[in-house]
């Protein structure tokens, strides 16, 4: 469980409904940071300025008395990524929690803006709940979906997963897509490509083995088609309260970075997706 977890607000109510929706993955006693963010361009903070900042603290102060709980209150003026992924270093947070949709529908924390940008660089997992839930956020969170896609890099959500599985004894859906074969018939590249299919889903099979004997209810699924199609197809089919998956630093190293699957199944996805960092080495 998450013991400081930071939720940036941009003013808009399906921001806000993120202190209650992030209620479930709480630790007891944990604090609940609020962070705005005043866009400034330059420097010089004029009388205006401070206008905006009187409201914003005014603003968090209000909603961190209506969230109850230890709750503390940061209001910074910059670049909106930057002072946010600020604020949660300062904060020492272990969870951002953001809402993929926001004022209006589209929002400064919408991805492909803002929040892609705060995924990219966070050294702390990111939860992104969709603008719909398809629970009430008091639901007991039972089902968890891990989702691999090979790499090494991709097993950085599996420490988080762990984490919450525990605290709400979930089972544990670990899940490969081995995109569709494009070699024909016996060529040569055809067994290069199902020997390295098997390999990865060994490894799936290998890793539920492991939290089995640790004690998760866990199992592994192998797919084959298109990686976000049949991503989000068996969060449907599995129930799952939570998806879990890994993101890299770089975009060339990972076929899950933003612009492929992740970004797909944060858009699509009814239920909140767990991001975590791996940095490329």
């Amino acid at each position: 469980m998450f013991k400081d977890i930071l939720v940036p607000l941009d003013g808009s109510e399906l921001a806000e409904r993120v202190m209650q929706r992030v209620a479930p993955w709480r630790a007891a006693g944990s604090t609940l940071h609020l962070a705005r963010v005043i866009p400034a361009a330059g420097a010089d903070v004029t009388p205006f300025d401070e206008v905006l900042t009187l409201e914003a603290r005014s603003y968090l102060n209000y909603l961190g008395a209506e969230a109850g709980g230890a709750v503390k209150t940061d209001v910074r003026r910059g670049t909106v990524a930057d002072e946010v992924l600020a604020a949660a270093k300062a904060a020492n947070a272990d969870l951002i929690a953001l809402s993929s949709h926001g004022e209006s529908g589209v929002t400064r924390f919408v991805f492909g803006s803002v929040a892609e940008r705060i995924v990219r660089s966070s050294a702390c997992p990111v939860i992104v709940f969709s603008a719909v839930p398809t629970k009430p956020p008091t639901g007991r969170p039972e089902r968890m979906l891990v989702a691999l896609d090979g790499t090494p890099a991709s097993e950085a959500s599996l420490a988080p997963a762990r984490l919450l599985a525990k605290a709400h004894g979930m089972t544990i859906t670990v899940m490969h897509v081995v995109e569709a074969l494009w070699a024909a018939g016996d060529s040569a590249l055809a067994r290069v490509q199902a020997k390295d299919a098997k390999k990865v889903n060994d490894r799936v099979e290998q890793i539920a083995a492991q939290l089995q004997s640790e004690g998760f209810a866990a199992r592994p699924l192998m797919a084959r088609g298109d990686n976000a199609t049949e991503l989000l197809l068996q969060i449907e089919r599995r129930r799952a309260d939570i998806v879990c998956m890994a993101t890299m630093a770089r975009s060339n190293v990972n076929r899950w970075f933003f612009g492929s699957v992740a970004e797909k199944i944060l858009k699509a996805s009814p239920v909140p997706v767990l991001l975590v960092r791996k940095a490329s080495t």
